[in-house]
Parts: C-alpha cells; structure tokens; sequence
C-alpha cells in the first residue's frame, strides 16, 4: 500500500511475513487455482481478500518499478491476469474503482514520477477519508512505524460481518412475535408459515433495527484490523450497551497473540503499538 506524508516512516513487514507465507500457484488441467504455504507442510486456497491483497500489490509494484522505485514484483504477468479474471468471476470491487480511488492511485504514481499532483496534506487527507471509508486501495494490514515516535500503526475497517450478527438476536425475537401476532390475522391464519414470515419481513426488520439500536445506540461499531506486531486479526467495540457508556474513541487492550498493547482509534481508523 501506499506510505506519504511528512516525517520518516517504514513499512514493516516482520508481521506479514510471518503471517503469509510463500504463495504458490497450481496448474491444473482444468484450473488454475493460487495456495498459500499454511507453515505446517501444507497448503490452503487463498480466500478472496487475499487474492485483492495481491493483485493491488502486484499493480502497485509494477507501477513504481516503472518509475525506477525498488519494488519486487509479486506475481508473473500471467499469474496476475489469472487473478483478476478469479476476481472478476467473484465479483470483487477491487477491479472497479471509483474517482477517489483512481485520483488516489494516481497522486502515488505521479509522486514516484516526482511529479506530485497534490500536497502531502491532500494526499494524506484524500486517503484518509478512503479508509474511513473501508476502501481496498488505501486500506492496509502492514505496520507503518514512525521513526521519531516509533509507534507503528495498521488500518482498521468496520467488521460488517460481526455488525451483521448484531441484529440477528433481536430478529429471532421479532420473528416469533410476527408468527404470534399474524396467527390473529383472518388472511395469515391459514396460509404456510414460510409465506407468513416473508409477509412479515419489512416489520421484522424494522423491529431488529428499532430493538438494536437501544441495545446498541449509534454511533456503535465494531472495528478490526491486524496486529502491529504480529499480523493477527484483532477487534475492537466503540459505543454504549444500553446505559452503560463504553470507549468512543480510544480504546487500550492487548493482543491475544503476542500480548503487544495496542490503542485503538475509531476517529483514524488505526491501531497503534509503540515499540520499546
């Protein structure tokens, strides 16, 4: 991913080498399939967001390549244009890119060109909104660590899943009370229940959103990222349950994994971990 702005910054990629290993591809006879070195002898498919990871670095490597940076390519061409066809099979958003995220794109190359087209300011603002956003080009599970303060950071995105999983609880509950209330109902009384619930799915999802958001009162989300240190999947919840206020901005844990202390901000949509 990209790195700009002012003071010095690396990209540290200990956790992410740890966590992904050597990727492989397989010719089949009748597909082409990438896996992934699980570190334990075997091999796993990789899933949808790994195969986006790639093909943005592997276009993001050919890019700076092209302009002289040192940059390792990736992948091969053909195992590249293999990949974006897998993708276009799966519908991922990766290959259709909106103006933010092309003029984003774009301001990169034309820094490595030395022919910025925006400040460092824009730049930093343009991809801050990106990620607080959830965009895949700006959007990143590498540390960046800051020299002078030596505190390196990830992004973090909305876990939507997880968000999702929030409403279910309060649906099963307006689920039965639809089958109780339409069984007083002349016209619903006879008719399949499968027909029934659907009849009565805008009211129950209007319930399950009503209901989850005292439970749960907005602004509440559950943000997730990797870790700093290690690369692990790690989360965090901003916002109240029901009077009980909870962090808002700032949130302090530690990770399962490595035990690294982290700080989470759900205003930059980033993780921090200082190191010692």
């Amino acid at each position: 991913k990209v790195g700009r702005g002012r003071g010095s910054w690396v990209m540290c990629n200990e956790s992410v080498k740890r966590k992904r290993k050597v990727l492989k591809i397989v010719e089949d006879e009748t597909l082409n399939q990438f896996f992934v070195d699980d570190g334990n002898g075997g091999r796993r498919e990789l899933d949808q967001k790994e195969k986006e990871y790639l093909v943005l670095d592997a276009l993001y490597a050919r890019t700076t390549r092209m302009y002289g940076a040192p940059r390792d390519l990736v992948v091969s061409d053909e195992q590249l244009d293999l990949l974006q066809e897998d993708l276009m099979w799966q519908g991922s958003r990766v290959l259709f890119l909106n103006a933010k995220e092309t003029r984003y794109l774009e301001a990169a190359r034309a820094y490595y060109r030395n022919e910025p087209i925006m400040s460092d300011d824009e730049f930093d603002e343009l991809r801050q909104e990106l990620v607080m956003e959830g965009s895949v080009v700006a959007v990143s599970d590498r540390p960046k660590c800051s020299v002078e303060t030596r505190i390196c950071s990830t992004d973090l995105t909305p876990d939507s899943k997880r968000m999702f999983a929030t409403y279910l609880p309060a649906a099963g509950v307006g689920a039965i009370v639809w089958a109780a209330v339409s069984y007083g109902i002349p016209f619903l009384r006879n008719v399949n229940d499968l027909y029934s619930l659907l009849v009565g799915l805008p009211v129950i999802i209007l319930f399950s959103k009503v209901t989850t958001s005292v439970v749960l009162p907005d602004p509440s989300v559950i943000l997730r990222g990797a870790c700093p240190n290690c690369g692990e999947d790690i989360r965090a919840y901003f916002g109240s349950i029901l009077t009980i206020s909870g962090p808002q901005e700032t949130s302090q844990m530690k990770c399962d994994h490595c035990r690294a202390q982290l700080t989470f901000r759900s205003q930059t949509r980033k993780v921090e971990m200082k190191r010692a």
